[in-house]
C-alpha cells in the first residue's frame, strides 16, 4: 500500500486539532510517506484588514502599531514553528519522516 507519498495535516495548536495524528501516524506507517506539519499564521495585512489593530473609524494606523504588530506576527510565526517542530519530534520517534511547514495567509 505505497499510494501516498506526502501526507499533509493541518495543526493550529489545539488538542482537537492533534487528534488527527494517530490517524496520519498510522496511514504514514503503512505507506512510508512523509507527514508534513502544517499550521498557517495571518499576514499582517490581513489583521489590518480585519480591523484588528484598528479600524475605518479610528483613521490611519500609527508606525508604531504596525510595527508592534508586525512583531506579534513575527512571534506568532515562531511560535508557530516552535510548535510543529514539537510536534514533528514525537512523530519522528515513532520512525516517521516528519517535515514542518509554517505558511502565512488564510
Amino acid at each position: 500500500m505505497g499510494a501516498y507519498q506526502r501526507i499533509v495535516v493541518p495543526l493550529d495548536g489545539s488538542p482537537l486539532a492533534e487528534e488527527v495524528l494517530p490517524h496520519a501516524e498510522g496511514l504514514a506507517g503503512l505507506c512510508k510517506a512523509e507527514v508534513v506539519l502544517v499550521q498557517v499564521v495571518p499576514l499582517v495585512s490581513q489583521m489590518l484588514n480585519l480591523g484588528l489593530a484598528g479600524g475605518p473609524d479610528v483613521g490611519p494606523f500609527p508606525p508604531a502599531h504596525i510595527e508592534a504588530l508586525t512583531k506579534a506576527m513575527e512571534a506568532e510565526a515562531e511560535r508557530a514553528k516552535t510548535y510543529l517542530e514539537h510536534v514533528a519530534q514525537r512523530l519522528r520517534q515513532k520512525g516517521l519522516q516528519v517535515s514542518t511547514e509554517v505558511r502565512r495567509g488564510d
